[in-house]
């Protein structure tokens, strides 16, 4: 699953800071909800990482495996954000930055 960044309307993952007192993995749980209306489990560590700049800056992404078990009609964000389920090849297509595009490629040898 891809959603939409807020402005520029690009497909991405679901991403955002790691809260004070939650661990990446429960941050990452949280941004799910929050801009894709999806829960379930996700692993405690991340299986890959990817680097974008933003805010004059490079933002480092941890990405995690999340196991959906309810995908919501209202989240928090469904009014400013849209998602869609892809076949890989569309979502490599999709994406964008060129790291994520470059993550998304190679889930199949991390899923098992």
């Amino acid at each position: 699953m891809l959603i939409t960044s807020r402005r520029r309307r690009r497909w991405i993952i679901p991403k955002g800071l790691i809260e004070p007192g939650m661990s990446a993995a429960e941050s990452a749980l949280s941004e799910a909800f929050e801009e894709a209306g999806v829960t379930g489990r996700i692993g405690d560590q991340p299986i890959d990482e990817y680097h974008y700049k933003k805010w004059g800056g490079v933002c480092g992404v941890k990405v995690f495996l999340l196991e959906v078990d309810r995908v919501l009609d209202e989240w928090p964000e469904f009014d400013i954000r849209s998602r869609q389920w892809m076949p890989l090849d569309d979502a490599v297509a999709a994406a964008e930055p060129q790291a994520l595009k470059d993550v998304i490629r190679t889930l199949p040898d991390r899923v098992g």
